[in-house]
């Protein structure tokens, strides 16, 4: 990348030379106004972030015959942030970021594929990420004063997990599955369900639910990131971005940033 960047400020260099050697041939001449590429300083920035997120259910039916989706119910899945970066203009920009993120999904019923109806859970999901996240990303200039910018890169980091998965034994009985629990089809789960359309749940001695909380998810993942995403400058202070791509194990991600930014030195 670095002689890659050599070559493009030589090349840079030589237009001005060929340009005086051929006065007299028709070229092409910039706006005077405009800021030459490649001249330009590096620039500072803070941009507060929001993303929309989801794992989506493609996705999850690879591993469950019967599950939830991260955008059901009540679940509403966002990621809020802070943003710090330097960037070149057609070089490249290194970021710090730090990220909220939710990671529910709807109440429902589970079930891994493969699995007999009667190891169904229903389940309650409210976990989330608190992550911390380095990201680097190319910078290709995408019009003539370089004040909007492709940018491609990828991001790498830890989050820390919060929150519970909570699942509920299933009451077989108590949904007229008896004979058919040993079954595998995730559809008989629709019969599980009382007259007032709460699930059919194993009761404890008290009349409450016998819950277990899911203890194999780690207290801190690593993340890891891929993205594209155009900047765009509208004023010498400020920037808008826009980003999408992946980032596991949070999912898909589309994001919006508006950030102040000032020159290098200043």
């Amino acid at each position: 990348m670095a002689r890659f960047s050599a070559v493009l400020l030589s090349l840079s260099l030589l237009f001005p030379a060929a340009a005086f050697a051929q006065e007299e041939a028709e070229v092409f001449a910039p706006d005077v106004n405009e800021t030459p590429r490649f001249s330009r300083p590096g620039f500072y920035a803070i941009s507060p972030t929001i993303s929309y997120v989801n794992i989506p259910n493609f996705v999850l039916d690879g591993f469950f015959s019967r599950h939830t989706g991260m955008w059901e119910g009540d679940a509403v899945n966002l990621s809020y942030g802070l943003n710090w970066s330097y960037s070149r203009p057609d070089a490249y920009e290194i970021s710090a970021a730090v990220q909220q993120t939710s990671m529910a999904t709807g109440d429902g019923y589970w079930l891994e594929k493969g699995d007999r109806v009667e190891e169904a859970d229903w389940t309650t999901n409210n976990l989330s990420m608190l992550s911390v996240e380095t990201q680097f990303h190319w910078l290709t200039g995408m019009s003539g004063d370089g004040r909007t910018q492709l940018a491609y890169g990828f991001g790498l980091g830890v989050a820390k997990v919060s929150g519970e998965f909570k699942k509920y034994d299933l009451n077989v009985v108590g949904c007229g599955l008896e004979e058919e629990r040993l079954s595998t089809d995730a559809a008989l789960l629709d019969k599980c369900f009382t007259e007032t359309g709460d699930p059919a749940l194993v009761l404890d001695g008290n009349g409450k639910p016998k819950v277990v909380v899911e203890d194999k998810i780690p207290p801190v993942v690593p993340i890891l990131s891929a993205s594209i995403g155009l900047r765009q400058e509208i004023s010498e202070n400020a920037v808008l971005g826009l980003d999408m791509g992946i980032r596991a194990p949070q999912g898909l991600f589309v994001g919006l940033s508006a950030g102040y930014q000032w020159p290098q030195g200043e």
